[in-house]
């Protein structure tokens, strides 16, 4: 994902705690997202502040937990509209996932295009963007030599 923690419309990510967290909780949430303020800086000097609406603020824990809770809603919606997976891949996670970086894992490089042509569209409507920079397909498999093993030097294995 691309400036994922910026992208986060709280709106959706309220709905989304609401189905599992009490009034009070949801309210401490609530205040915690409003009212806040962004600062930047240029060359160190700060430039004036400004009122924002979106995304989670960064550096504290709990701005990745509400983040985690927002990506796995938007990937169980993406999981609902992908194609029945191939027999292969029984036993194997989709998806595997840490902070904004998400991999997918298949046996079928024909179903991982398709899941490549599908996910901009539904990840698009929770604000997530695909990084096409990281994105990278990996085979994992022995080889006589391991030098040929192009999957040791992968940091995130297929979609990223």
């Amino acid at each position: 994902m691309s400036r994922a923690f910026h992208t986060v419309r709280r709106d959706v990510l309220l709905e989304v705690l609401h189905s599992f967290l009490d009034a009070c909780d949801l309210r401490i949430v609530q205040m915690l997202l409003t009212n806040t303020w962004l600062e930047s800086r240029v060359r160190g000097a700060p430039l004036e502040k400004f009122s924002t609406n979106i995304g989670v603020p960064e550096g504290d824990s709990l701005s990745t937990v509400l983040f985690i809770f927002y990506l796995e809603a938007a990937l169980k919606e993406l999981r609902q509209a992908l194609p029945v997976r191939p027999l292969s891949d029984g036993g194997l996670p989709l998806n595997i996932g840490y902070a904004d970086d998400v991999g997918f894992i298949s046996h079928s490089e024909a179903y991982l295009r398709e899941l490549e042509t599908i996910a901009p569209t539904i990840l698009g409507k929770w604000h997530l963007n695909i990084n096409a920079s990281k994105t990278e397909y990996a085979e994992v498999s022995r080889k006589p030599d391991r030098t040929d093993e192009v999957w040791r030097s992968v940091k995130k294995l297929a979609l990223c």
